[in-house]
């Protein structure tokens, strides 16, 4: 996943590939890295392992549940809230919960697939945790599979 985006005057970019094994036609694992940049002053990486189960799969389409775990470390020379200079903090997150999602099989090798919504838990290193049910446009990915 690859995403642009410019708010502010700051641009913001990130790129998440994924690589994964399909056991079957039901099950597949995986590990996502992902690099987001925040204008000159904040960045993150993360990690994602995850497990993928299709619930159905007819002709090229299918529907799945995916479970991950997401680990992200961010830092940055300027507070994104006060706007302080030179304050060269970091936090880290961490979520783990389900996702549903679907799959389009262009070809034998190629697909598309999205996500949306995540039912799970988040915490942010010195903070609350939090366990719910997110919506928001924040939660839809969507990324293409190339099978080998």
């Amino acid at each position: 996943m690859t995403g642009f985006s410019s708010q502010d005057g700051e641009t913001q970019w990130g790129i998440a590939p994924e690589v994964g094994y399909n056991f079957n036609e039901k099950w597949t694992v995986g590990l996502g890295v992902g690099y987001t940049s925040y204008g000159e002053d904040m960045n993150a990486f993360g990690v994602n392992p995850y497990v993928r189960y299709f619930l159905a799969r007819e002709n090229r389409f299918g529907f799945y549940l995916q479970g991950d775990i997401k680990y992200v470390s961010q830092s940055w020379t300027t507070d994104p809230i006060t706007e302080d200079i030179n304050t060269d903090k970091s936090s880290n997150y961490m979520s783990f919960g389900i996702m549903p999602g679907v799959s389009y099989m262009i070809s034998s090798k190629f697909g598309i697939n999205s996500s949306f919504g995540f039912l799970g838990y988040s915490n942010v290193k010195d903070g609350d945790g939090i366990f719910g049910l997110d919506l928001s446009a924040q939660t839809l990915n969507f990324g293409l599979t190339y099978n080998f």
